[in-house]
């Protein structure tokens, strides 16, 4: 992919230097796709793993994802809303929030995944990215961030069960709206 090059060689804020996490997308991937979700930050466990949201948390998205859309077929990229690591202490051990500059620098990884991927939807996983994308006018469905439904209690809970509704609801009304 070619923006990846750009975004390899990135130095806009003071991230740049830290470990970086692009993309991941579904095996079916080819423009349009149904939806880009956007996280705000690589975790530990995403750094070791070598993908964004892939650790607890990206495995409660995807077993939403897998469940919903079993009948389907469903193409999405999965992203975060700064591709390099905001570390919040000097040893590096810390991984904290973005700051809203940080994520201003890196907006254009996600211009470049929306105008290379063409989503028909846009999910923001929790309030950080909601600012982000309204900030920028980007039309996107507000998700609770999937490491909050974890802390209230995972699968199985009810934060869980309004999540999954959620993203099922946006998922089949993309799907219909985008076969008319």
């Amino acid at each position: 992919m070619r923006v990846l090059s750009t975004w390899k060689n990135c130095s806009a804020c003071d991230l740049c230097g830290s470990p970086r996490l692009y993309i991941r997308t579904s095996s079916n991937i080819k423009p349009p796709v149904d939806a880009l979700f956007i996280g705000d930050a690589p975790s530990d466990n995403d750094l070791v793993l070598g993908e964004p949201l892939v650790a607890l948390d990206g495995r409660l998205l995807q077993s939403a994802i897998d469940k919903i859309t079993v009948h389907i077929d469903f193409s999405y990229v999965i992203t975060n809303s700064v591709i390099c690591t905001p570390y919040t202490d000097e040893t590096k051990t810390k991984i904290g929030k973005p700051t809203p500059k940080q994520m201003d620098s890196c907006f254009f990884h996600i211009s470049d995944c929306i105008r290379l991927y063409q989503p028909l939807m846009v999910f923001a996983l929790g309030a950080t990215v909601t600012r982000l994308l309204k900030k920028h006018s980007v039309v996107h469905t507000v998700l609770k961030h999937p490491s909050a439904v974890i802390i209230r209690g995972g699968e199985g809970s009810l934060d869980y069960k309004k999540f999954f509704l959620q993203i099922r609801r946006a998922i089949i009304d993309g799907k219909t709206k985008a076969s008319v």
